[in-house]
């Protein structure tokens, strides 16, 4: 079975070259939404065996961004103006430079 961090090093690779501004850093927010913990506790349990169903769930949305989807409709939500918006794919993804206008 495969670790946490095994999940990291194939997410980082899918994610690589496929046009996504931080590899790394997606794959990593990709799975610490799954397992329910920010990044920093997902490196502190890296060497945790994955169950085969988070596994499946991951490469599923590692497929969706590399398609291209944005990251915040994968993770299901998107800060603006200091405040945290859910967001899918029925609405707009609040745009940084938006912020500037008001």
């Amino acid at each position: 079975m495969a670790t946490l961090h095994d999940l990291l090093l194939t997410g980082r690779g899918a994610l690589a070259g496929r046009g996504v501004e931080s590899p790394g850093r997606e794959a990593s927010r990709l799975l610490a939404g799954l397992v329910g913990r920010s990044e920093a506790a997902l490196l502190a349990i890296d060497d945790q065996e994955a169950e085969p169903e988070l596994a499946r769930r991951y490469r599923q949305l590692l497929a969706r961004r590399a398609a291209g989807e944005p990251m915040a409709y994968l993770a299901g939500e998107r800060e603006f103006f200091g405040r945290s918006f859910r967001v899918d794919h029925r609405v707009l993804i609040p745009r940084p430079e938006t912020e500037h206008l008001i």
